[in-house]
C-alpha cells in the first residue's frame, strides 16, 4: 500500500497532555498513593467537560466506562457520591461485585462489546494485576502479558476512546511492575509517588510514606514532552475530599522558594542570592529565580553593594519598601550575613550581632561614617555584641 494511502485521525488528547484520545496510558504507582483517586477525577472532568485538577484542558465530553474493579462497591459509590458523578447518564460503572474475574479474557472481550455498545469516550480499568494469567511469575513473563496488554491496546484502537489503565510499581519505586510488554504497550506513562524528600522523611521515622498528603505526578509519554507535577491530596482514602494541583514541580518550588525570599527580606534583611540561598536553605538556582520574578513584580530592589576594596561590587536584593542609596557592606569571611548598621563613631560604640549572621572565628571590620568621611572600623567579640575596636 503507498503510504498517501493510509489515512489516520489526527492526534488529540482527551486530557491534554495526560491523556490521549485513542491509546493505551497506564498510570503506576505503589499502594495507597491515591491512584484510584486521581482515576475519578479524570472520570469526572470527561463527564462534566471540566478542567482536570482544574489545570488540564479536556477536549472531549462523552460517555465513560469504568471498571472498577479492586475496591469494594460500597467505597467505590461512596467516592462517586463525594464526587458528584454517580448520578450521571453518562457513566456506565462496573464493580468488584458485578464482574466474574475468573476469566480474564471474556472479560475483556465483553469490555469491547460494552465500550462500542455505550460509545465511551474515556475508558478506565482499575486494575491490571486482576487480568494477569495464573501463575507466580506470569507478570514478569512477556508471552504471558503480551496477549492482555494487546487487548488493552485494541481497546483503545478500535473504539477511539482514551484507555485508562491502573497498574501498579515495581518494588523499589522506580518503574512499572511487571513484563516490559506493559510499559511498552503504553503511548502514554503517568506515576503518581510521594516526593523524594517525603519519602526519605519518612523511612528514617519509620513511617508509611503514604501518610503525606503531597504527590508528585511524572510522565513519560511518546506523545509529549516528560514533564512532572506537583499535587496535594486532600483528605484521606476514606474520607476523600479532592486533590490540589500546585503546578509543575518547578513552578511548586519556585513558589516555595518566593514565600521563602519574602519571608527574610520582609523585616528589613538583605544580601546576595548566595547568602539569600544559605539562610533560607535552598539552591542558588531556585533563589535567582525567585528573585528574578520578585523583581519584575517589583516587589524586591537590586542594588550594589558599597565597596570596601577593589573589584566590582556585589549586587543585594532588599524588599523595595526598603530600599536605600547607599547600603553598607559588612565582610562575611563565611560568604554568609545580613547587614550590620553603619554606626555613627560619634554616637555608637557597639553593634548588636544579628542571629541570621555567620559569625566568623576573627574581627570583622564594618564601612560606616565618622561625621561625613567614610571609615572602615574594626570589631571585636564582647559579650555577644561586636564593640569597635577604636575607643
Amino acid at each position: 500500500m503507498r503510504a498517501n494511502e493510509i489515512h489516520a485521525a489526527p492526534l488529540s488528547f482527551a486530557i491534554d497532555p495526560v491523556l490521549p484520545q485513542g491509546m493505551l496510558t497506564i498510570l503506576s504507582g505503589k499502594d495507597k498513593r491515591g491512584k484510584t483517586l486521581l482515576a475519578l477525577e479524570m472520570i469526572k472532568a470527561v463527564l462534566l467537560k471540566q478542567p482536570f485538577l482544574g489545570r488540564f484542558p479536556v477536549n472531549t465530553t462523552g460517555p465513560v466506562a469504568a471498571y472498577l474493579l479492586d475496591d469494594p462497591d460500597s467505597l467505590t459509590i461512596d467516592r462517586l457520591k463525594t464526587l458528584g458523578p454517580y448520578e450521571h447518564p453518562d457513566l456506565f460503572l462496573a464493580t468488584m461485585s458485578r464482574v466474574d474475574l475468573s476469566d480474564a479474557k471474556a472479560v475483556l472481550a465483553d469490555m469491547a462489546d460494552e465500550v462500542k455498545r455505550v460509545q465511551a469516550r474515556l475508558v478506565v480499568v482499575d486494575a491490571l494485576y486482576l487480568f494477569t494469567p495464573p501463575g507466580r511469575e506470569s507478570g514478569n513473563d512477556a508471552s504471558a502479558m503480551r496477549p492482555v496488554m494487546l487487548e488493552m491496546n485494541r481497546l483503545a484502537e478500535e473504539t477511539g476512546a482514551a484507555d485508562l489503565l491502573i497498574a501498579h510499581d515495581n518494588k523499589s519505586g522506580m518503574d512499572v511492575a511487571g513484563s516490559h510488554v506493559i510499559r511498552a504497550a503504553a503511548k502514554s506513562i503517568l506515576r503518581l509517588d510521594v516526593p523524594k524528600r517525603d519519602a526519605r522523611e519518612a523511612e528514617a521515622e519509620d513511617e508509611d510514606a503514604a501518610q503525606t498528603p503531597r504527590r508528585v505526578l511524572k510522565q513519560e509519554s511518546k506523545l509529549a514532552p516528560a514533564q512532572a507535577w506537583t499535587l496535594e491530596l486532600l483528605g484521606t482514602k476514606n474520607d476523600y475530599r479532592g486533590w490540589r494541583c500546585h503546578g509543575t514541580t518547578l513552578e511548586a518550588r519556585t513558589s516555595h522558594v518566593v514565600g521563602a525570599v519574602q519571608g527574610f527580606i520582609a523585616e528589613g534583611e538583605c544580601g546576595t542570592i548566595e547568602e539569600i540561598a544559605h539562610v533560607i536553605k535552598h539552591r542558588r538556582e531556585d533563589v535567582a529565580r525567585a528573585v528574578d520574578g520578585l523583581l519584575e513584580a517589583g516587589a524586591v530592589v537590586s542594588e550594589p553593594r558599597k565597596k570596601a576594596g577593589p573589584g566590582r561590587p556585589a549586587t543585594i536584593y532588599r524588599a523595595a519598601e526598603h530600599a536605600t542609596e547607599f547600603p553598607s557592606e559588612t565582610n562575611f569571611p563565611d560568604g554568609v550575613g545580613t547587614e550590620i548598621p553603619g554606626p555613627e563613631l560619634s554616637d555608637m560604640r557597639r553593634v548588636k550581632v544579628s542571629s541570621r549572621i555567620s559569625v566568623p572565628r576573627t574581627s570583622p571590620s564594618v564601612e560606616t561614617r565618622d561625621g561625613n568621611s567614610p571609615v572602615t572600623v574594626e570589631l571585636e567579640e564582647v559579650g555577644g555584641l561586636w564593640e569597635t575596636a577604636r575607643s
